[in-house]
């Protein structure tokens, strides 16, 4: 790629970041359009607060009487995105790797099987390592998934669970 085409890409890039990160404090004048009237003005209002900018009452602020009493706002708890199904599905996956390496593991030092992965190392550390890659990769997808709302999150650690549970059928076949 030329340099100028990426200068221009990268330019554009930060000009549309640099847009979207001043979009904090938005105020809108709204006008409406009434029938057999002209055009009427709405009052500059702040979207995060609710109120028209200069008023007297602060945000959290409640009027009592000829006082004005500050209010807290509300603490709202975002939904947890790891809970127990997420630790329970990956966490049984990673539990399962394990046991598949080490049945395996056992097999091939008996001499009764040998690794049916080509792609799996054959010593006892890169199958460990290479499942613990792969569980992680796995755990982070789900996590990502079900952060997002998907509905389809438990998909990836049910699918390791089903292959490392036939890895170690396999194993107390061979045993």
């Amino acid at each position: 790629m030329k340099s100028w085409v990426a200068s221009v890409l990268f330019l554009l890039a930060i000009s549309s970041s640099a847009d979207s990160w001043c979009q904090e404090n938005v105020q809108a004048r709204v006008e409406f359009q009434m029938e057999g009237s002209g055009k009427v003005e709405a009052p500059i209002i702040d979207f995060h607060t609710g109120l028209q900018p200069g008023s007297s009452m602060a945000t959290g602020s409640r009027a009592t009487g000829s006082a004005v009493e500050r209010v807290a706002p509300p603490i709202v708890a975002p939904p947890r995105i790891a809970d127990r199904k997420y630790f329970l599905l990956n966490g049984l996956q990673a539990g399962m790797a394990v046991f598949d390496v080490e049945m395996t593991q056992h097999c091939i030092a008996e001499r009764k099987c040998r690794e049916a992965n080509p792609f799996m190392p054959s010593s006892q550390a890169g199958a460990l390592s290479v499942d613990f890659a792969l569980t992680a990769y796995e755990g982070l997808w789900s996590y990502f998934l079900k952060k997002h709302h998907s509905k389809i999150w438990w998909i990836s650690p049910a699918a390791g669970i089903a292959v490392h549970a036939a890895g170690v059928g396999t194993g107390f076949e061979r045993y």
